[in-house]
This record gives structure tokens, sequence and C-alpha cells, in this order.
């Protein structure tokens, strides 16, 4: 039951993989606006189950919505923040779905 439990971060790994694509591709601003509006779908999805969430999680998706958020974007002035930040991101979903102990 791999995707069931772990869909949330399925879906945000998946949304800073398109991040990367568009900001190492140099893709029109509407895209990264897309893949914002995406990244906060899916960590919409995750905060779902919050209560099966550690604090840690809790604080990285709230921290990651903020950075993402469609509504008031956030610039960081250089794209290779928003690599840095989009890897993170992947990496850690990627641990959290590939986390069997939980």
């Amino acid at each position: 039951m791999l995707v069931g439990k772990n869909l949330g971060y399925i879906l945000i790994a998946l949304a800073a993989t398109l991040s990367l694509v568009c900001t190492l591709t140099l893709a029109p601003y509407e895209y990264h606006l897309y893949t914002r509006a995406l990244m906060c779908l899916a960590i919409i999805t995750t905060m779902l189950g919050w209560r099966i969430l550690k604090l840690f999680e809790l604080a990285m998706l709230v921290a990651t919505a903020i950075i993402y958020n469609p509504i008031i974007p956030i610039q960081l002035g250089s794209s290779v923040a928003w690599i840095i930040i989009a890897s993170l991101i992947l990496g850690l979903s990627t641990i959290k779905i590939l986390d069997t102990t939980a």
C-alpha cells in the first residue's frame, strides 16, 4: 500500500520535480505559477492526514506551503535558491515515501 498512505508525499515529490524542471529549463513564468499551485494542492492533500504527521513533517509542509504559495508569490532572487529548495523537498519526500517504519 505504498501509494495509499503516501499519496500526498508522492504528489509533493512530483511537484518538486516539476519545479526543478521549470527552473533548470528556464520555463515561462506561468509554468512556475502552475507548479506553485500543484505544490500547494499536494501539501493540502498531505496535511489532510495531519494526525499521523510528526512535528518535523508538519513544519516542513507549512514552510513549503509558505514558500510555494501561489497567492502571494515569494521571490527568492535566484534560480539556485529554487533548485536547492526543490531538491531538499524532493529528497525529504522521497525518504518519507520509502520509509517502511511508519
